[in-house]
């Protein structure tokens, strides 16, 4: 028997590993087609880098107009 550390899991089936829990699954399911899991949130970084770049400017001013109107509300 190969040794472990006390804190290694023994389990070998990691089948779950890869699903994130969310209190609403079942609805999820139903509008999605199936659960939310870790492989599906790392596609993101395959969009393409026009939409990439689109994202950060729109996030970028959504930043700046609230940086904006803070400041002006002060003077």
């Amino acid at each position: 028997m190969k040794k472990i550390h006390e804190t290694q899991s023994i389990r070998t089936n990691d089948t779950e590993e890869h699903k994130v829990y969310s209190p609403i699954e079942n609805l999820q399911n139903i509008e999605s087609g199936g659960p939310l899991n870790k492989k599906g949130l790392e596609n993101v970084s395959g969009l393409p880098k026009s939409i990439k770049f689109l994202g950060c400017v729109l996030i970028g001013l959504l930043g700046f107009s609230m940086l904006l109107v803070m400041v002006l509300n002060f003077f």
